[in-house]
Formats: structure tokens, sequence, C-alpha cells
């Protein structure tokens, strides 16, 4: 393996190792309360703006999204791999939270078993109306309607720079419309549906920035405009923080020169189960192990070590064991040449997982 591609995945992987850390901690400090979490008093020291971790992911999906596009063939090819990314881990992770409610905290109303089934299915995907396993499995949901509508805009663009510039249209008109919400006639729970549900909206700007920084010419003017665009519409207090991330983020994915410890690039490398797995389950520990360690920083710092622990075991012997068997499964269902993956190292391997 080369140097560059050395350093980008250290850049990529440390980026990400961040943002799931920012959100375990704002969910474990500062979302719920001492009460909630069974804390005899307040957590002194929390991360207000943690919850910003999550538009960092999609800054990072966005750029590792045209990475597979420029890899992939066609439309359907670089769709399947993105299936054959997120379902094997989101399955498992699905089912260990639904066990870990029911045994660890059946008083906060864990989700029936048909919801289980519908998680699995995708259903929230296509309707609010189907409840989800783990509250924080909407930013999935967002993923996937991403990956659908830029694989449909690379079918017809015919090239990663080109769907990039259809998708800069389409967050385009969600910032038009979001301008324009004062003087438009529509109620506002469909005005939050147009957004969210429709187009994306405002978390399309953040894929469209880490695509920007990857496909496009004159990719610092377009970025620019982009965290401009981003920074304004944010509330205020939480608008430097989101610049500073923004900034970095950009700095970071384009550097070539980026080392970091290995500690912290793995964390970055099993990031996906760590965020599927902390919050529902990582709450029903917390509030399960209130007797037994009554100190509030020692058993959130033993929760996140169970869940890292948790989620090694899932990237391991799940995530990437049946991540080629399942693409060539739905290379067969979506009628397309299997994906050839040439022999390579286990270095060489990492870094290509690393980078999807």
């Amino acid at each position: 393996m080369t140097d560059v591609a050395k350093s980008r995945d250290d850049g990529i992987d440390g980026l990400r190792a961040l943002a799931v850390t920012m959100v375990v901690l704002h969910h474990f400090t500062y979302r719920w309360t001492a009460e909630q979490l069974h804390f005899a008093s307040p957590v002194g020291v929390g991360v207000p703006f943690g919850s910003l971790g999550v538009d960092l992911f999609f800054v990072i999906s966005g750029y590792c999204i045209a990475m597979t596009a420029e890899r992939a063939p066609n439309a359907r090819t670089f769709w399947l791999r993105r299936l054959s990314r997120i379902i094997p881990a989101f399955t498992v992770c699905v089912l260990i939270t639904a066990l870990a409610t029911r045994v660890l905290d059946p008083v906060r109303a864990p989700a029936s078993w048909s919801a289980v089934g519908a998680n699995l299915l995708w259903l929230p995907a296509f309707s609010s109306h189907v409840p989800m396993v783990d509250g924080a499995y909407w930013t999935l949901i967002v993923e996937m309607k991403f990956y659908l509508l830029f694989a449909i805009m690379l079918a017809a663009g015919r090239s990663p720079r080109n769907a990039t510039w259809i998708f800069i249209g389409f967050v385009v008109i969600g910032y038009a419309l979001w301008i324009a919400q004062p003087v438009l006639p529509l109620k506002p729970k469909v005005m939050s549906n147009l957004f969210k549900q429709n187009l994306i909206f405002p978390y399309g700007l953040f894929f469209a920035l880490g695509l920007t920084l990857r496909l496009m010419n004159n990719r610092w003017l377009h970025a620019g405009i982009i965290v401009a665009s981003l920074v304004t519409m944010w509330p205020q207090g939480q608008d430097g923080v989101l610049l500073v991330l923004l900034v970095l983020a950009a700095v970071v994915l384009t550097r070539r020169d980026i080392s970091l410890p290995r500690f912290v690039t793995y964390i970055g490398f099993i990031s996906y189960p760590i965020y599927l797995l902390h919050q529902d389950a990582g709450v029903a520990l917390l509030r399960s192990l209130a007797a037994t360690v009554p100190w509030s920083y020692p058993r959130i710092a033993l929760v996140i070590a169970v869940i890292v622990a948790t989620a090694a075991l899932v990237s391991v012997l799940v995530e990437h064991r049946f991540r080629r068997r399942l693409e060539s499964l739905l290379a067969f269902v979506l009628r397309v040449p299997a994906p050839v993956h040439k022999p390579t190292t286990p270095t060489e391997a990492a870094t290509v997982v690393a980078h999807s």
C-alpha cells in the first residue's frame, strides 16, 4: 500500500472517529436527563454540540460515495455496492438493539417484533408511520435516500461529476424553497415533510460538500459556497462549531499527509456499528447498571467500552465478512455482472473498506 493511500485512509477514519465520539458523548452526557439515565446528579461536563457529529458523517459519506461512483461501471453496480456496505451490520445491530432493550430495560417499551421486522426490510425509509427500532436510525434513512437519488442521477448523468451537478441542482431547489417558506401557502407539517422526506434538506448540503471535495473542478469555490449556505442557516450558537467542523473536514479530506494513531483510525473503521448500537442499547445498559455502578462517569466509560467491543465483533464477524457475498447476491437480483475483486493483502483490503 502506498503512503498516499494510507494517509487518505487515516484522514477519513479520523473524521469518522471524531464524528461518532461526538454523537455518543452527546447522547450519554447531554440529550437525556440524569433522572432518565438513573444518574444521582447531572453530568458535570456535557457535549451539547455533539449532534453535529451526524452532519460530519454526512460530509464524509458524500466524499466516499464519490469514490464508490468513480469505481462503479454503472448505476446499478454503484447501488448494490452501497447496499452491501450498510445492510449486514444494520441487520445484526437491529436484532442486538431489540434484544438488549427487552432484556435490560423493558420498562421503556421496546419496539414490537413487527416493528423489528419492518426495520429489517427498511420500511421506515418509505413511510414515516413505521416506527424505528432505534431513534438514531433516522440518519440511515437519510443515507439510503441519498444513495438512491445519487444512483438515479448517476444513471441519468452517465458520470459521477455530471451526477454531482444534478444533485447540486436538486439541493439548490431545496434551498430556494427553504428561503421561500414565509410566502409559500403550505402548512408547517407539509413543509417539514417536503424538506426532510422528499428533498432530504438540509442534509443534502452536507452530502453535496463531500461530493464537491472529491469530484468538482474549482472545489474550494464550490465548497466555500456550500459551507457559507450551511452556516448562515444554522441556529445561532451552533454555527461557529459547525463552521470549524466543516473546514476541518474539507482540509482533512483533501490532504495526503495525515497520519493518526492506530486506535483512532480503528474507532473510525468500526464507527458504523458503534453508531448503530450506541443509542437505545447503550441507554438501556446505562440504566440497568445504576445499582452496580452508581457513579456517572465510570458507568458511561464502561458502557462505551462494551459498545466498542460489541461493534468490533460485528465488524469482524458480520460487516465485512458477508459484504462480498451480499454483493454477489444483489448482482444476481439486479442482473449486473458480479463485482470482480482483485486479490489484495489484508492491509490493502482494509484501506478499500475504509474508503467505502
